[in-house]
């Protein structure tokens, strides 16, 4: 007999369609009917198209309206934010269940309503859940990782009064920082449980030499690769900038991915365009389709993860570079820093400083041997970030409590 589960997911943005949700619809087979909770530009977005194509017709959608996090920083905005996406969580799962014998809910992300479920002893009408906590914030000041928040201590007792609700069953969490903490300051649970940040391994490869061609770029150049959603957090002005100043003429960036407003201005600012013109600056805008995504990242020689402000999660992006045996340039702060460091995979800098990245960049184009051995360890960390194993142990731990 077929089990009914609800995936509640109304982002497309960050990898959570692409590949998070993707991975979790297709470990759940056949025997599983999908109810997915989402948005309308969700839906019409490219990536559900690859979830679609690949769980065939076990997916019911249920519209939300659409879900926008608060701009603003405080913790009372925050709060008032969540409470209002948890209201349309509960009233498409109200709904669901007025038709059909839910088994399990499971949230793609927690983030948008982790500050808020703590407040309801019964948030979705006596149907047990799990959940995948992404980015947590609370304990990186302690863990060396980020800045200290004022909300610190009022998020670390929501998240304590969380694991304490009879009703959540799984909290997933893929910063190993984190889950080390929870379990030294004695919140360890048996709820809350690790899971390597996924990938999908690559068999096939086009190549450098066929990619550039493709792409009809210069095979002697070296290139910095800046993929995905393009925001200022991303440190797309401080690598322009630092570009803009390096003497190496040999060096460009490409620019692939969804780019927002306020960077779409600055790459029509003069440092931008006269990089363009001395082609050390290439821009293709729009989200990328997985053969275009293998394309940009084997033609170029260097993944860019130097995010800014303050940011300090993790990044999908950082895990694509290891598909491709790509190296990469961090910011010299967060979960990213860290991983670099584990891993040896590239080097962290800081990106407020132009002279840092142009020294960096001059490593990663002259020093071969360190080339040569960031690309082994970042193909190497991809087999212990298993994409399959991702979905499976989300699965696995959901049948248990079902």
């Amino acid at each position: 007999m077929s089990q009914n589960i609800i995936i509640i997911e109304p982002s497309y943005t960050g990898h959570h369609f692409a590949l998070y949700l993707r991975l979790i619809t297709k470990a759940f087979d056949e025997h599983f009917n999908i109810f997915l909770v989402t948005t309308p530009n969700a839906i019409n977005h490219p990536s559900y198209k690859i979830v679609e194509r690949e769980t065939k017709a076990r997916i019911k959608v249920y519209l939300i309206d659409e879900v926008e996090e608060t701009a603003k920083k405080n913790s009372i905005s925050l709060l008032i934010n969540q409470v209002k996406i948890l209201f349309q969580f509960r009233k498409a799962v109200k709904k669901i269940i007025k038709n059909y014998e839910i088994h399990h809910i499971y949230i793609n992300n927690l983030d948008h309503c982790d500050k808020v479920l703590p407040f309801y002893l019964n948030p979705f009408f006596g149907i047990f859940y799990s959940g995948l906590l992404m980015s947590p914030k609370f304990h990186r000041f302690q863990c060396n990782i980020g800045n200290k928040s004022r909300s610190d201590s009022t998020f670390k007792f929501l998240f304590k009064k969380l694991i304490k609700q009879k009703f959540i069953k799984n909290i997933f969490v893929i910063d190993e920082i984190f889950f080390s903490y929870v379990n030294s300051i004695n919140l360890s649970n048996t709820k809350v449980k690790f899971i390597y940040e996924p990938t999908i391994e690559k068999n096939e490869f086009l190549g450098k030499i066929e990619s550039r061609k493709k792409l009809k770029i210069n095979f002697d150049k070296f290139y910095i690769l800046v993929f995905g959603g393009i925001t200022k957090r991303k440190g797309v002005i401080e690598l322009v900038n630092a570009l803009n100043l390096s003497k190496i003429e040999n060096h460009c960036i490409l620019i692939a991915g969804s780019i927002d407003e306020e960077i779409e201005i600055f790459l029509k600012s003069k440092i931008s365009l006269d990089l363009i013109k001395k082609d050390k600056l290439k821009i293709y805008p729009g989200f990328k389709s997985e053969s275009e995504q293998d394309m940009f990242f084997e033609a170029c020689d260097l993944v860019w993860v130097g995010y800014v402000e303050g940011f300090s999660s993790s990044s999908g992006v950082f895990f694509q570079a290891g598909q491709y045996k790509k190296p990469v340039l961090a910011n010299n702060f967060g979960l990213i820093s860290y991983l670099v460091k584990k891993y040896n995979n590239g080097l962290v800098c800081n990106v407020n400083d132009s002279s840092e990245i142009i020294n960096c960049l001059k490593i990663f184009s002259s020093n071969s041997i360190k080339y040569e051995l960031f690309s082994t360890n970042s193909s190497k960390m991809i087999s212990i970030h298993n994409g399959i194993d991702f979905g499976n142990t989300i699965k696995k731990n959901i049948i248990n409590v079902i």
